[in-house]
């Protein structure tokens, strides 16, 4: 079962593809235009998958810190974007500690 899940997690990047981020909103925007956030984009990812919750929400966490690389910033943007993302991940963590989740 672990096994299956992590399977399922190291897909999640595919299950993003297309997807754009709305970082002062905190969003993801999916191709079809909905604009989530992380704990709303990972119950679908989890009814598709049966992945746990908290593990899909800290895979969609890694990849905005890692995979998501937005098109056409310069360097000022990218600067303040890369800042945005930090924000959104320490607001990530602060939410883990308080729920009673270990980081």
């Amino acid at each position: 079962m672990a096994r299956a899940q992590g399977k399922h997690l190291m897909m999640l990047p595919m299950h993003l593809n297309g997807a754009e981020l709305d970082v002062a909103d905190r969003k993801i925007i999916w191709k079809d235009g909905s604009r989530l956030t992380t704990a709303q984009t990972a119950k679908p990812i989890h009814e598709i998958t049966g992945a746990d919750l908290l593990a899909i929400t800290n895979h969609g966490i890694g990849w905005l810190e890692m995979g998501y690389i937005p098109q056409g910033l310069n360097e000022k943007q990218m600067e303040a974007f890369e800042a945005e993302i930090e924000n959104w991940i320490t607001e990530h963590e602060k939410w883990k500690t308080k729920a009673g989740h270990s980081t």
